[in-house]
């Protein structure tokens, strides 16, 4: 067996280090390649989110804007422009998912939609059995006056009967009682 070299010994030497050291920092930079995209991929999403928090608001604003809006076309409106709030809030709930702050602020979103979805509803009730009242007192009215012949007080010809108060009354007191079942401010 031949001896070998010290020049040798220490060339094959630093050849391995250099060669452990090159392994190491290539699985040092892959690392960093790694975390860096890891890093740009959270940035991506949360611009995404950002996107669709403003589509979000977007199509809140649209839809109450349509939920004003009274007419043959104002359902299919205000089903549209529900759909399309729905499709928006599932897309930010699925990019919000990672962040629990974000998630927070979107389900907030969506349940502010909802109470002002049904706020509009009550509106919608209110005005119709408010008009409905209106008809019927007219009805009433008109039925009693021709039947009877009755007339109103002479100092108050214009005052409203007190059955007729009654009944816009009661119908009142039932929507107030409605109201205050769901426990949602006006």
């Amino acid at each position: 067996m031949r001896n070998v070299s010290i020049g040798r010994a220490v060339w094959a030497g630093l050849l391995g280090v250099t060669l452990l050291l090159g392994a190491i920092s290539a699985l040092a930079v892959a690392g960093i390649f790694d975390a860096r995209q890891d890093y740009e991929d959270k940035l991506a999403d949360s611009y995404d989110l950002q996107i669709s928090a403003g589509r979000l608001l977007t199509a809140g604003v649209l839809e109450a804007a349509v939920l004003q809006r009274t007419g043959q076309r104002a359902e299919r409106a205000r089903s549209l422009a529900r759909e399309a709030f729905e499709e928006e809030a599932r897309t930010a709930q699925r990019l919000a998912a990672s962040d629990p702050d974000s998630e927070e602020i979107v389900r907030r979103r969506i349940d502010a939609q909802e109470r002002h979805r049904q706020i509009r509803r009550r509106r919608r009730r209110l005005s119709r059995l408010i008009r409905w009242t209106g008809e019927h007192r007219a009805r009433h009215h008109d039925d009693h006056q021709h039947r009877s012949g009755a007339q109103r007080h002479p100092c108050r010809p214009h005052a409203p009967r007190t059955s007729d108060c009654g009944l816009a009354i009661g119908r009142l007191a039932d929507l107030e009682r409605r109201r205050q079942s769901l426990a949602i401010d006006p």
